[in-house]
This record gives C-alpha cells, structure tokens and sequence, in this order.
C-alpha cells in the first residue's frame, strides 16, 4: 500500500469539527502527514475550508441545530469503510461528541472525558467550582444572578474585574470579545445591564494582575487512566486585545510548576483524550491562578506541532492504531521524553 508523508492511505478518514482557526491548524497538520480530511462545520466560520488539505462539509449551526449538525456528521460516516476519527475544536462540537458518544460510536473513534466532566468543563462556573475542590488557586469570583443580586454584594467585588460568561462558545455569538473588563460599580452595573436581555449567565472576576507573558498554559493528552503521553507548556508573547485576547505570538518553555498544577486538575478531574489548561501569575502573590480548562485542540495548536510535539497526529494514531500507545511519560517542549 502506498504511503503519502509517513501515513497509509488506508489509514481512517479525520473528521475535524468546527470549521475556525483552532481546526485550520489541526486540518493543515494532519493533511501534511497524508491523512485524508474532512471538515465539518457551519457557514460563516470555515476558515479551515480554505486549506488545500480540507475535504469540506456544510452543517447546520451546532449551537442552534445540534441534533441537524449530528445527522451531517452520521451521514458521513455510514459511507465510510471504517470507523473514522473524530477531532472536536469548539465547545459546541465537544458537547454534540460528548451527549450522542454511543450513536457516534457505531461509526467513529474519539477521546472524550466523561460526560459529566466535559458539561462541567464547558461550564466555567461549574469548572471553576471542581478546581476550588481540587485545591486549584482561582481568581476571586462571584456569580450575580440579577442587578438586585450586583448592589447587595458589591462589597465583594474587587476591581479591576472582568464580566465573563459562564459558556463561551454562546457569549461568541452575541458579543466579539472574551468579557468586558469594568473598573468600578458604576461600569460593571452598566455592563451588566446591557447583558441581561441577552440570557446569558455571567460571573464577576477579579483581574489576575500582570503581562502576557504572565500566562503560562499546558497542552495536555492523557490516556484512559489520566496518565501523561505528551505535554507542552507555552507562554504567551502576544495576545489581541492586549488585555484579554487570543494568543498571537506564544513560545514552548519548561515549567514544572505549570505541569504539576494542571496534572493535578486534570487528574483530579478524571480526565482522558486532549486538554488545554491556561493560567495567568499573579504579579501580587506570584501565585499561579487558574483562567480556565478548554476540553479541545485551542486556537495555537501549532506551537507544540513546530516544537516537536504533534498533538493532532498524537490524538489521532493513537485512536487509529492504539497498539502504538507508547509508555506513558512526559514530552517536553522541546519533544523529548522525561
């Protein structure tokens, strides 16, 4: 059999959901090593599509049609020979994969945590709760219900603050930024009012103070007992906006602290398949403290790829050919073993 970048053509078919920046680099990965691959994802978002490596493929909304976007994705794979492999990039594709894992299952392989961890994961309110009980340093949040709810804990916010939604991926949709950043009572009131027709759910969160550079985050694929395969720790050099943006510049480092606080949140969770937990040090205490858990390859998925560490093509031979799960250990930034 003939073989394209190091790959068997008879090797399965990728599927990567979710058609934005975090699929294009997972897309341009895999179709790089010869891996034939689809993309499913909605109109409006499908930067991916525009790789030469993309097979694409349009689908209703997942937020608003789920059960619409599932039907797409079956019917792609009752064509296939054999089960092809799954890549979620967005929050709505992690659910879809997550709620119908025995339907998909007939026709597809993935990684994907317990459903209970992934609703939680999904949920920052929820996540931040599971990280408190963990002994997982967070920044200091509080959960306003109503503008009457705001005036009677206003003693309990501590500015600066930032407004962020307990559910990212249906802020996005309403909102083009990650929350609002407030600075007094007054701001954070009027902000909050300008959310509540929208029915979003949104905690209050005291800035972890410091540069971008600051943010350390850990790349993480666990296998089925939450034991390492590959890690990979970025800072970030740049990000856009500067205060509360996407990562535009980050660079691999070793940090051992990184490593263990998010291990210990992740094994604590039970965790398995890909995971992305970034934290921010704060410049008061220099403690590190937990921004959040995204259960999903994340927008710079090529950072580790360049360095040596090939998250993607990890998560997919290691559905496609588990027989080549290595013993479990530690891959470095730099991609060696520990």
């Amino acid at each position: 059999m003939a073989a394209e970048g190091g790959i068997l053509r008879s090797m399965p078919t990728a599927f990567v959901l979710g058609g934005s920046t975090n699929a294009l680099g997972v897309v341009r990965t895999l179709g790089r090593a010869g891996i034939r691959t689809f993309t499913i994802s909605k109109a409006g978002e499908a930067i991916a599509f525009s790789s030469r490596y993309c097979y694409p493929v349009l689908c209703p909304d997942p937020v608003d049609d789920p059960d619409g976007a599932t039907d797409v994705l079956l019917k792609k794979g009752a064509e296939l020979e054999m089960k092809g492999i799954v890549i979620p990039t967005s929050d709505d594709w992690v659910l879809i994969v997550s709620r119908n894992r025995n339907t998909l299952g007939r026709h597809f392989l993935f990684d994907s945590p317990p459903e209970a961890i992934v609703e939680a994961t999904v949920n920052k309110r929820i996540q931040y709760a599971m990280a408190e009980r963990l002994g997982i340093p967070i920044p200091r949040t509080i959960y306003p219900y109503s503008v009457g709810n705001l005036k009677e804990i206003r003693d309990d916010i501590e500015f600066p603050a930032l407004i962020k939604p307990y559910n990212s991926h249906l802020w996005a949709r309403v909102f083009p930024c990650k929350g609002f950043p407030v600075r007094t009572f007054p701001e954070l009131l009027d902000k909050f009012k300008t959310i509540i027709p929208t029915g979003l759910e949104v905690m209050v969160q005291s800035v972890v103070m410091g540069t971008s550079s600051n943010n350390h985050s850990l790349y993480a694929y666990l296998d089925e007992d939450s034991k390492p395969i590959a890690l990979f720790v970025h800072e970030k050099t740049r990000q856009h906006p500067t205060d509360f943006g996407n990562a535009t510049m980050v660079e691999g480092v070793h940090d051992e602290e990184v490593v263990k606080l998010g291990l210990r949140f992740l094994q604590g969770l039970g965790y398995r398949g890909m995971g992305f937990v970034e934290f921010k040090r704060d410049s008061r205490d220099n403690e590190l403290k937990l921004i959040e858990l995204n259960p999903r390859q994340v927008l710079p998925n090529l950072a580790p790829v360049y360095a040596g560490v090939n998250f993607p093509l990890i998560q997919y031979i290691l559905r496609a050919c588990p027989s080549t799960r290595p013993p479990a250990g530690r891959t470095g930034s730099d991609g060696s073993r520990h």
